[in-house]
């Protein structure tokens, strides 16, 4: 940081410039104890501890902060975050276990009835994370129109999203037990509602990544490029796909003699693409709670650390 570290006088090189011995003058935790570091030189050790106060600066003084926009109410936002991204996760962990009964019936050669009550988590799931991103549609003040009005549509993407969920998990899957294990494949009308859901969560991508990007851009540590700021992206890639998957599932009864290779193909791009899906779902709950700390504890600008 080079307004902390100054050269050294030229009538004396080891003897450390005023900016070097400067006191902190705001309240600093340290990094590693949590002692209030206020009126300690930056070159000394935390008293507590003995944690370099050079080490705390660095971790916890952001350059960027002074230029951030402030946020009414971040309580409310790093709950809108969590909900956004948890939900999604739980939505998506509910289909992987409808899958898993699915294999369960399949070698136990029955029905589990344990499927009905899961199927409608993943709408209710769905509309929860829903609720929750309504948060990024204005998360503070000095946003572009458009971007609101892009993240506003994104959010409107989620109606359909949950209605298409509930008659995919609730009346086809149901009607249809284990249609990943059909020797014919899945019933049409269900690649048609996967096609749907596809193309939903695609606009949802669209729509909400530009306000959920500036929102990251609040931890220095996803500034820094040590946390993967293009989760969405991958999301979309993903979705793509199991898209193709269930576009191949739709085009297998059109090419004889390869059905049944098309199918299969369709079956594991479906798989890889899902698989994929969730792992972005980890990765971005991992990063929105990032955000959410950043967001309730906001870090220290350099003038309010170490003075003007």
């Amino acid at each position: 940081m080079s307004d902390i570290a100054s050269n050294p006088s030229p009538t004396d090189s080891s003897a450390p410039s005023a900016e070097l011995i400067r006191s902190l003058t705001g309240d600093l935790p340290c990094v590693q104890c949590g002692y209030n570091l206020r009126g300690v030189s930056v070159l000394s050790p935390c008293p507590e501890c003995g944690t370099s106060v050079r080490a705390t600066i660095l971790a916890r003084v952001d350059p960027y902060a002074s230029v951030l926009r402030p946020i009414r109410r971040p309580s409310l936002l790093a709950s809108g975050l969590l909900a956004w991204s948890g939900c999604a996760l739980a939505a998506a962990l509910s289909v992987w276990s409808l899958r898993a009964i699915d294999a369960a019936s399949f070698m136990l050669d029955r029905p589990i009835v344990a499927a009905r009550p899961i199927a409608l988590l993943v709408p209710i799931f769905a509309a929860l994370s829903g609720l929750g991103a309504v948060v990024l549609v204005r998360p503070h003040a000095g946003i572009p129109r458009w971007q609101s009005a892009l993240a506003l549509l994104g959010v409107a993407a989620y109606a359909p999203l949950v209605w298409t969920l509930w008659r995919l998990h609730a009346q086809i899957d149901l009607a249809n037990p284990m249609p990943f294990f059909k020797p014919l494949g899945m019933p049409y009308e269900r690649s048609l509602a996967r096609l749907a859901v596809a193309g939903l969560l695609l606009a949802i991508v669209v729509g909400l990544r530009a306000n959920a990007r500036l929102l990251a851009s609040r931890s220095l540590l996803m500034r820094s490029g040590r946390v993967d700021r293009q989760t969405m992206l991958a999301m979309a890639a993903a979705v793509l796909l199991a898209s193709a998957g269930d576009g191949l599932h739709l085009l297998a009864d059109a090419w004889e003699g390869a059905a049944f290779w098309a199918r299969t193909l369709g079956l594991f791009l479906i798989a890889v693409g899902s698989m994929l899906l969730t792992v972005g779902l980890v990765g971005m709950v991992v990063d929105t709670w990032r955000v959410r700390e950043a967001i309730l504890r906001p870090p220290l600008s350099r003038r309010e650390a170490i003075g003007p």
